[in-house]
Order: structure tokens, then C-alpha cells, then sequence
């Protein structure tokens, strides 16, 4: 039905799945965004800081646009069947108006 898949979508989000000890995986989205901005410090961010953050924000923009079609239109099918067959409000879907 959806024209992604879960591992697809976690792969790019969190970081792929080592499959042996030889593999490189990329760096993930997730890993990047808390690399610009480490646990537990309050001076301004370094270089290399601020570079993991354009890059986790242009991945992010790449990745988002190949995900926002998926969102605005078979999400929105699914929730209309959903609505349709009278199945009970699920969390972030919002019941239809009685």
C-alpha cells in the first residue's frame, strides 16, 4: 500500500544496519543533528559543530522532500479508509466532525 518502507525510512533517519563488521554506513540525520549540539555544553558552537548542522539540515531538506508527498497524500488516503470503515481515533489522527 505505502510506496516506502519502515527500514527505508529509519535508514535515513536513524543510520542503516551494520550488516558485517566490514560495512560503512553512512552517517545518519539523527547522529549529525547531535553532533551540532553536544549533551551538557553552554560555549558557542565550534566549527565542526555548526558544519555537522548544515549538514544534517540539507540532508534533512533532501530526505523531506522525497517523504512529503508520501505524507500529504497516502497518509491522508489511509486515515480516509480508516474514517470510512469507522475505525477508532488513533494517536495524531484527528476524528472526523460528527
Amino acid at each position: 500500500m505505502l510506496s516506502f518502507s519502515a527500514k527505508a525510512i529509519g535508514a535515513w533517519a536513524y543510520g542503516g544496519i551494520v550488516e558485517t563488521n566490514r560495512s560503512q554506513v553512512p552517517v545518519s540525520i539523527q547522529s549529525r543533528a547531535g553532533n551540532a549540539s553536544p549533551d551538557g555544553v553552554l560555549a558557542a558552537p565550534t566549527g565542526t559543530n555548526r558544519q555537522e548542522y548544515d549538514i544534517a539540515a540539507a540532508d534533512f531538506a533532501a530526505e523531506y522532500a522525497k517523504l512529503k508527498p508520501i505524507l500529504t497524500t497516502e497518509i491522508a488516503a489511509i486515515e480516509q479508509e480508516l474514517d470510512r470503515l469507522g475505525a477508532p481515533p488513533t494517536p495524531g489522527r484527528i476524528p472526523p466532525a460528527p
